[in-house]
């Protein structure tokens, strides 16, 4: 056997070394380089047609949102179509029958206005004018003439029902309505249309005159102004929305030479019947197809990808698609830029390969000769020296000295084999408890795996043979994520000794997964000894994690909800609660009551009782719902703890005495003449929870006692609200503050009400940054209640000594004098614009009353009309209801400030919420009255932004 020497084997080996690595990892260093190349690319190309796919299905959607909201037209617009025209009809007819009834006989005046009426025709000659005596008898049919002074009573439609006695009755019940019916057209046989009808009474003949549109006829000119905003609609240079009939016929489409034609068996440049499958994917719910079409930006023909979705009702296929040939460009441009920036970053890793391995070949020579030198060192040393696991015999030895020396030899021999076994069982120990450790630990050095455990093996999908030597870099998914955990880790390194850091890992499958790192020093008092790493697999927990924030952003949404869908009754209920409320108090307060009988009079009253019940429900409601969603806001002013008081007593006093219960307010203390807080809130709380006390006692006291007292060194006002009535069982207490909730909930409880008042009570006091809660109470003895809530800072505030005196004071200080019936508004004209027949005739009467000339339009585009038309009026204000038909009152005053109208402009809303008034003013409106309309206020608020108006100002 041929024998070398150590150092000779070191140089060798080192460049063999050499050789393995920097080849090995040079190429898997490029590979890597390249492969995120291609994933780069890839990922844009992927993200770009995902855009696109988005961008084309959002039009189309948009499209058929907008489709079905004019479908949707069709019969308000045929009610608006025909009503306006029949109340010019009638104008006409009023307008002759005044200027020649005093010179022509009765039989002449109706000739002149059946005449008058006969020609008139529109919707491009569809709609004409007929009149109808009350007797049945047909006084104007300009379609048929024969059939004028024939009785029509037995004219039925094609289901059987008599139309002119069901025209009669509807005149005779309303004065004036619509009336649906089918009927036939000229054009067709045998078979009934819609039809709509809207007749109004004139009283002069005892006539009614209508006239009648078909439902069909106005949907298909939607139809056609549907397809023409559609056809104009473009995006980008090249994207239009193109629209087929179910027959595969070319409604609307950028090339105006395909209109009309049929496309049903149209196929690309490559023969693909691309329409047919279009009209496949559309009616299955909507999807997407490619094919070969021309570009018109360019003139040729190009690869397209195309959505499509059928709209049911009408049968059009509704399209829209992007050209693909957009990306290349970009794809071809950033696969450059990835070659030039990957061709830069080979050279000098190929530089930095070989200038590695001619120092290692420098250092390898030096280290040979330098262990050449050093072994003959050792070599002379153990040629002299006695074998280290041989103990000495020293038997021969003779000289006291020696055998000294040999004693000493053997004990240090004895020991080195003692340490050396019991650092094997260290060793092993130390092995089997990081072996079964459950988490993964390796030894890290200069970003290298030098040893691992065998859970982190299972956990990347690697052997331990796999991860020794292996560079952390590949664990992670890109190259910043692995310069971002270690510039973390080195900084937690050197402020606590340990650094901990969430990331993604990536196994050896490519597979993801979520992972928290720690790291510390082997030796910190040598930089370059290296980290002990240990990684736990957190994907559970992250997973846990995202589903807890999307039932949180579920829960939040279903609040959202809840919260809209509250408005919005509120908003339904306020809107007929406005005619309720107003109509009665007209009757109780304008001239009928008086002489009214007394059953009447207490009829009335109970109409207006229960209304402002229903209100205050809604108000607790809408209350309930901005508390729980945080849109409740409060004030922090200056006000008098006494006066609040005054009035709470003042506003009870009333049911109090109703029941037969004393109610009293007493002070166990000095209190502030003033104190921050929000008013309102504070009476609010203390009206709910006096009235409920006043409610479930028959008999006995209700004692209201405030003080001022002292928490955790902050003034607050107390309440102790004290009643001798039901009180409450331990369960029932347990749930008094719960919304919807109350202490008897059989079916036969003796007590109403929502349950709402004590939880917005808990609410507001929470706001208010106090609280409210039960002192005591005892099952058929009574119960007392405490409110307490902060004052805000007394420094500066005066003490009253006396406050029942100052109580008494507020309270018999003066009252709220109610507005006499002086006309504020004499002179006054007021543009109204209301689509509510109700209400305008309710606020019509409220004004005339104030003194005010009234012109009432029902939708936003009349008043526009009424104010900047040819015809136009001066008013000095506009009432504008903020929901009408066609036109709604935020476009319509937005267009009226946009055209230069500085007129004042009130908004009359049955939204209650606190965002609608800021909607409206930013509207352009001036003010704001909420429904059910407060007549003083209106008026008052009316009077205020009349008179200070500038004169002049139109």
């Amino acid at each position: 056997m041929r024998l070398v020497t150590i150092p000779k084997t070191t140089f060798r080996n080192a460049l063999l070394v050499i050789l393995i690595l920097a080849v090995p990892l040079g190429g898997f260093w490029i590979a890597q380089s390249y492969q995120v190349y291609r994933e780069d690319v890839h990922e844009h190309e992927a993200q770009y047609m995902e855009r696109q796919r988005e961008m084309i299905s959002d039009q189309v959607r948009s499209a058929i949102d907008f489709v079905d909201y004019m479908k949707s037209q069709a019969e308000s617009r045929t009610r608006d179509k025909i009503r306006s025209r029949v109340y010019e009809a009638h104008a006409i007819a009023t307008h002759l029958y005044e200027q020649f009834r005093g010179s022509r006989s009765p039989e002449e005046l109706q000739a002149i206005v059946r005449e008058a009426l006969r020609p008139i025709r529109y919707s491009q000659g569809r709609g004409y004018y007929f009149a109808q005596a009350m007797d049945g008898t047909n006084q104007l049919f300009a379609d048929r003439p024969e059939n004028e002074g024939t009785s029509l009573l037995d004219t039925r439609d094609t289901r059987g029902a008599y139309v002119i006695r069901d025209m009669n009755e509807v005149i005779r019940e309303q004065g004036e309505g619509f009336y649906s019916y089918t009927w036939t057209k000229p054009e067709t046989e045998g078979r009934g249309f819609l039809k709509m009808s809207f007749m109004k009474a004139f009283e002069p003949f005892d006539w009614y005159i209508g006239s009648g549109e078909y439902v069909e006829d106005t949907e298909a000119e939607i139809r056609t102004e549907a397809a023409d905003r559609l056809g104009r609609i473009r995006w980008g240079e090249d994207g239009y929305l193109f629209v087929l009939g179910s027959d595969g016929a070319c409604i609307t489409h950028i090339d105006a030479a395909l209109i009309g034609r049929s496309m049903m068996n149209t196929t690309d440049s490559q023969g693909k019947p691309f329409i047919r499958e279009l009209f496949r994917a559309g009616r299955g719910g909507g999807g997407f197809v490619e094919y070969v079409w021309n570009r018109p930006s360019k003139s040729q023909d190009e690869q397209k990808l195309a959505y499509a979705l059928v709209y049911e009702p009408w049968g059009w296929l509704i399209g829209a698609g992007t050209y693909l040939d957009e990306i290349e460009p970009v794809l071809a441009a950033k696969r450059a830029r990835l070659r030039r920036q990957l061709t830069a970053s080979v050279l000098p890793v190929v530089l930095l390969v070989l200038l590695t391995g001619s120092l290692a070949i420098v250092s390898s020579f030096r280290l040979s000769h330098r262990l050449r030198r050093e072994f003959g060192v050792f070599d002379r040393f153990f040629r002299s020296a006695a074998d280290a696991g041989q103990e000495v015999d020293d038997s021969e030895l003779s000289f006291t000295e020696l055998k000294s020396l040999a004693t000493s030899a053997n004990a240090m021999v004895a020991k080195r084999r003692r340490d050396e076994e019991a650092l094997r069982r260290s060793e092993g120990m130390l092995r089997s408890v990081v072996q079964a450790a459950p988490i993964g630990i390796g030894l890290v050095k200069d970003r290298v795996m030098g040893w691992t455990n065998e859970q982190l093996a299972r956990m990347t999908e690697y052997s331990q043979e796999e991860l020794m030597g292996m560079n952390t870099r590949v664990l992670y998914e890109s190259r910043e994520e692995f310069e971002r955990v270690g510039r973390e880790k080195r900084s937690h390194v050197s402020q606590n000794g340990i650094g901990c850091v969430e990331t993604r890992w990536r196994r050896k499958d490519g597979s993801r997964f979520d992972v928290l790192l720690s790291s510390a020093s082997i030796d910190p008092a040598r930089s370059d000894a290296g980290m002990v790493l240990t990684a736990m697999d957190i994907t559970d927990r992250k997973q846990a994690e995202i589903a807890l924030q999307r039932a949180k952003e579920a829960a939040e949404a279903a609040n959202e909800c809840k919260t809209a869908f509250l408005a919005n009754i509120s908003h339904e209920i306020r809107t007929p609660m406005t005619a309720i409320l107003g109509f009665a108090d007209v009757l109780l307060g304008h001239g009928g009551s008086a002489c009214a009988p007394a059953e009447q009079t207490d009829a009335l009253k109970i109409i207006r009782r229960n209304g402002e019940h229903l209100l205050s429900i809604i108000n607790d409601v809408l209350d309930v719902s901005k508390i729980e969603a945080g849109r409740m806001t409060l004030e922090r002013i200056a006000c008098s703890p006494c006066q609040i008081l005054a009035e709470v007593i003042s506003l009870s006093q009333v049911p109090a005495k109703g029941k037969g219960v004393n109610l009293k307010v007493e002070y166990a203390s000095h209190m502030p003449a003033t104190i921050r807080t929000d008013p309102t809130r504070l009476r609010q709380i203390l009206i709910n929870v006096v009235g409920n006390a006043i409610k479930f006692t028959s008999k006995g006291d209700v004692r209201l006692v405030a003080s001022l007292v002292s928490h955790d060194g902050s003034p607050f006002l107390q309440f102790d609200v004290t009643d001798t009535g039901v009180g409450m069982t331990e369960d029932q207490a347990a749930r008094l503050f719960q919304p919807f909730t109350q202490g008897d909930t059989s079916t036969t409880r003796e007590f109403g009400g929502t349950g709402l008042g004590l939880a917005i009570c808990k609410g507001l006091a929470d706001l208010l940054g106090g609280r409210i809660g039960i002192l005591r109470t005892q099952k058929g003895v009574g119960t007392t209640l405490r409110i307490a809530v902060p004052t805000g800072p007394l420094e500066g505030v005066s003490i009253i000594e006396d406050p029942a005196a100052a109580t008494r004071s507020v309270s018999h200080g003066g009252s709220d004098s109610e507005m006499d019936d002086t006309p504020l508004l004499r002179g006054c004209r007021v543009l109204l614009a209301e689509d509510g027949s109700d209400n305008q005739r309710l606020v019509t009467h409220v004004l005339q009353k104030a003194g005010a000339t009234v012109k009432v339009v029902e939708n936003g585009v009349l008043a526009l009309e009424s104010v900047l038309g040819d015809g136009k009026e001066f008013f000095d204000l506009i009432l504008m209801d903020m929901q009408m038909p066609v036109m709604d009152g935020y476009e319509a005053t937005r267009l009226l400030r946009a055209r230069g109208y500085g007129g004042p402009v009130i908004a009359l809303t049955a939204h209650a919420m606190a965002t609608d008034r800021e909607k409206c003013i930013q509207a352009g409106c001036d003010d704001y009255a909420c429904k059910p309309i407060d007549r003083r206020a209106l008026i008052r608020m009316i009077d205020r932004h009349v008179s200070a108006r500038p004169s002049g100002v139109s």
